[in-house]
């Protein structure tokens, strides 16, 4: 997972939305944050992806269950 934002404030939708993505692996995880310089992240590995993920998507997920 690649966890990242633009610097500022402003709407998610604006702001981090299209920097939080999920990857095979590590390596598209890196070419995706070397054609993103604008938004700083950190590439997480299943386990530590798990927490913000359950965070961000989790009710949308227990919505259709």
């Amino acid at each position: 997972m690649f966890y990242g934002a633009r610097p500022g404030s402003g709407p998610s939708a604006e702001v981090c939305c299209g920097y939080l993505r999920f990857f095979a692996s590590r390596e598209t995880a890196g070419a995706f944050a070397a054609r993103h310089p604008e938004a700083p992240g950190r590439i997480l590995v299943q386990q530590e992806a798990q927490e913000p993920g359950e965070a961000i998507f989790g009710s949308l997920l227990a919505a259709g269950t």
